[in-house]
């Protein structure tokens, strides 16, 4: 990483050229692109990127927790949907289709 005049760390500019030509679609095909190069510095960096995410899924990232904001997601969008489905149906309906028959005293 390079320090900036701003003090934060920026990626060299070799990866960033690299990532413009190659954009990054599928990170396995990225990464063997990367693996492949001719530089040095850049199959370093692609094996510091192997390990790292390695490390990451390993140690850090709760498939788990994921797993479980997923669906809790799925079930609040599906309720939102099921319930805006409804709200809609009933705006549709005439208010003569929801009588059953007869007036409000029964005859």
């Amino acid at each position: 990483m390079v320090r900036g005049p701003d003090g934060l760390t920026r990626p060299p500019a070799q990866i960033v050229d690299f990532m413009h030509e190659n954009p990054l679609v599928d990170g396995n095909e990225w990464l063997g692109l990367l693996m492949q190069h001719e530089d040095y510095d850049m199959r370093a960096i692609g094996l510091r990127i192997l390990e790292t995410r390695e490390l990451y899924t390993n140690d850090v990232f709760d498939f788990e927790e994921m797993n479980l904001k997923a669906m809790a997601s799925m079930q609040r969008a599906n309720k939102d949907l099921k319930a805006q489905i409804l709200l809609n149906m009933m705006a549709e309906s005439p208010s003569s289709e929801l009588e059953l028959g007869g007036d409000a005293d029964g005859d």
